[in-house]
């Protein structure tokens, strides 16, 4: 990162592994992005990989981020995107 913030930041992590056991929170089925093709993957898998960097993005979590409206909408049930 150019500004040299990554180091700091309190939501970024970084980690070496051989591979990562995937588990929803709500055991509900997910959606992921591979190469720009979107796909759906069972509530819990376990992805393997190569010894290079494996880039994982997800969803910001409202108490991580300090987004006060997407925390309000957490707390109500709200599961809608605006837009």
């Amino acid at each position: 990162m150019l500004t040299g913030t990554l180091g700091r930041s309190r939501v970024y992590r970084s980690w070496r592994a051989s591979a990562v056991d995937v588990r929803t929170a709500d055991g509900q089925p997910t959606w992921l992005s591979t190469d720009g093709e979107v796909a759906t993957a069972e509530s819990r898998f376990v992805h393997g990989k190569h010894p290079h960097a494996l880039v994982v993005y997800r969803k910001a979590d409202a108490s991580q981020t300090g987004d006060v409206a997407a925390r309000r909408a957490a707390q109500s049930g709200d599961r809608s995107e605006g837009g």
